[in-house]
């Protein structure tokens, strides 16, 4: 069973402040038998997050989003908010809360850790400086937000939500 989406994100970082919109949308067959019992089912989900970097290292964030599915089911708006501690250079830890009517309460950690690439010769000091800014380090990440949402359903009025995370 495989669900496949186009992701799409908007930011707009300064060294205090970062803005995002996203759309998450399926495409292809978007409704699929996960077992005997339940059907599955990809949301569309849309959203905006608004982020403030209270230190260099800690961003905090919240966020708005509306997600609809097929069926009607997973239609619901939700909130969100995010709190990431980096760590090290290329290493962040964070953690997430969400919640909304389809899923309702949602916490998650995570850990990031980033290899570098390209030459091993030794940074100047300006490029070092560069690569700590906010603006770099949010431009060589990958988009935070591509995870493909999907709704259950059994016969008989039973409901069950999941999400089903991004490569």
């Amino acid at each position: 069973m495989f669900f496949q989406q186009v992701a799409a994100e908007v930011e707009a970082v300064s060294p205090t402040w970062n803005f995002g919109a996203y759309a998450l949308v399926p495409v292809g067959d978007t409704e699929q038998r996960l077992n005997s019992h339940y059907k599955g089912g990809a949301l569309d989900t849309y959203g905006l997050d608004v982020g403030y970097f209270i230190t260099p290292e800690i961003n905090a964030s919240v966020g708005y989003y509306y997600q609809q599915g097929d069926d009607g089911a997973g239609n619901s708006s939700g909130v969100k908010g995010r709190l990431a501690f980096a760590v090290a250079d290329d290493v962040e830890f964070g953690g997430t809360y969400t919640y909304d009517d389809a899923f309702n309460a949602r916490a998650s950690a995570d850990l990031t850790i980033r290899f570098g690439g390209g030459s091993h010769k030794e940074k100047s000091k300006e490029q070092a400086k560069a690569e700590t800014k906010p603006q770099i380090k949010e431009l060589s990440s990958t988009p935070s937000n591509r995870d493909v949402r999907v709704h259950d359903c059994m016969c008989g009025g039973i409901e069950n939500w999941g999400e089903i995370g991004g490569l």
